[in-house]
């Protein structure tokens, strides 16, 4: 719902009707908790279950070319070089799902700080929050892909006998949920992204 509906505003705003495309950007910033939350928790309970139980997936590293801003960018570019330095399997799998969990709290935050004041006409540079929403969401989207590519791996070596816990752990409530969301989107420098950086 959330890629629908931000799709949805930004063809509004191309087609200039911008008060309906802000309203959208609103609807955009209650659906963002909605896509993070079960993203984060999904990550909490893989760390939780595999610190109790010890079962492990293979974990690749980030790619740091599957982001666009350059804080994501940043983030995935050491998490790759730690997974070099970290020799074992148990924490270079740890690492990368603390990793995420961050991303996911922080790009949803600020792509909800940033839908709210779209959706509060208040934005001095709306076309920079509209970029930035845009590519908060693709951001967001690469930690799904990459949760779910954890998630089917961590899946091929759970043995059944575990399955129970897992699914309890899935159900229970996320540590860290989004925080209070910001009415002032922190554009610079962490918002700012690839190619679009002020001269």
């Amino acid at each position: 719902m959330l890629s629908v509906t931000l799709n949805e505003a930004i063809a509004l705003r191309q087609g200039g009707e911008l008060r309906k495309a802000r309203q959208e950007a609103g609807f955009c910033a209650e659906l963002v908790g909605r896509f993070a939350d079960p993203l984060a928790t999904t990550l909490e309970a893989l760390e939780s279950h595999a610190r109790y139980y010890g079962t492990l997936p293979n974990a690749a590293p980030l790619n740091p070319a599957f982001f666009r801003f350059q804080r994501s960018q940043k983030a995935a570019w050491m998490q790759s070089v730690m997974c070099r330095v970290l020799f074992s399997a148990r924490s270079q799998f740890f690492h990368k799902l603390r990793v995420l969990r961050e991303l996911v709290q922080e790009l949803s935050s600020d792509f909800q700080a940033a839908a709210l004041e779209l959706d509060a006409g208040t934005a001095t540079n709306p076309g920079e929050l509209w970029d930035a929403l845009d590519l908060l969401h693709y951001d967001l989207n690469t930690c799904l892909r990459e949760t779910l590519v954890l998630l089917k791996s961590f899946f091929r070596v759970l043995p059944e006998e575990e399955l129970g816990a897992f699914e309890k752990a899935m159900q229970g409530p996320a540590a860290s949920r989004l925080s209070a969301p910001r009415r002032e989107p922190r554009l610079a420098p962490r918002l700012v992204p690839v190619g679009m950086a002020r001269r």
